[in-house]
C-alpha cells in the first residue's frame, strides 16, 4: 500500500505534481490545517480512482470540501473516510441525503464520541461488549467503547454506561 502523511497543508505545485504521479496511491493522511493547496492533489487522486483511505486532521471550514469528501465516498474502491475532530456540517449532509445507496461499501470514521444517529435511526443496542448500534436503511452507526483497547475500563452493562466511554464513532453504509 502506497500512502501519503502531509505533515503541512501547503503544497507546491512540483510537490502536488510529484504526488499526483503516483498511480497506486492508496492512503493520505492529512495532518495540521487542511487549505486550499491541498484541493488540486485531492481532486487529481479523485480522478485515478485507487484511494481507499483519505484522513484528514484538524480541518477548518469544511463545508467547502464536502462535495470533494462525498465524491471519494462514492468510488467503488474507497473504504474509509477518518476525521480526528467533528465535522457537523457532513453528519448533517449524509443525515440528509436521499440517496445513500450512493455511497455503499464506504465508512466514515471519528475518531472521538460525536452524535450521528437522530430519531429516524432503529436502535440496534450493545451488539457486543464494545460496540453500540444504530441502523437506518442502509446506513449502519456505530459507537466503539474504550474498554475494546482498556483493560481497566469495565465493560459497559447499560447504554449510559457505555455512552460515557465512546471513543470512536462511525457511519458504515451497506
Amino acid at each position: 500500500m502506497l500512502a501519503l502523511y502531509l505533515r503541512r497543508a501547503w503544497l507546491s505545485d512540483e510537490w502536488i505534481d510529484i504526488f499526483s504521479s503516483w498511480k497506486n496511491l492508496n492512503s493520505i493522511e492529512i495532518g495540521n490545517i487542511f487549505c486550499d493547496r491541498v484541493l488540486p492533489l485531492l481532486k487529481n487522486v479523485l480522478r485515478q480512482g485507487s484511494l481507499l483511505q483519505l484522513a484528514v486532521y484538524d480541518i477548518y471550514g469544511y463545508d467547502r470540501e464536502l462535495d470533494l469528501f462525498c465524491r471519494f465516498l462514492e468510488q467503488k474502491q474507497f473504504l474509509n473516510l477518518l476525521f480526528n475532530e467533528e465535522c457537523e456540517p457532513m453528519i448533517d449532509r449524509i443525515q440528509t441525503e436521499n440517496n445513500l445507496e450512493r455511497f455503499t461499501g464506504s465508512t466514515i470514521t471519528w475518531d472521538f464520541d460525536c452524535t450521528l444517529h437522530n430519531d429516524s435511526f432503529e436502535g440496534l443496542g450493545l451488539v457486543d461488549d464494545d460496540t453500540i448500534q444504530y441502523k437506518k436503511k442502509n446506513l449502519v452507526v456505530s459507537y466503539f467503547n474504550a474498554s475494546y483497547f482498556y483493560d481497566d475500563i469495565p465493560k459497559a452493562r447499560t447504554v449510559q454506561e457505555f455512552a460515557d466511554e465512546v471513543w470512536r464513532s462511525e457511519m458504515r453504509f451497506l
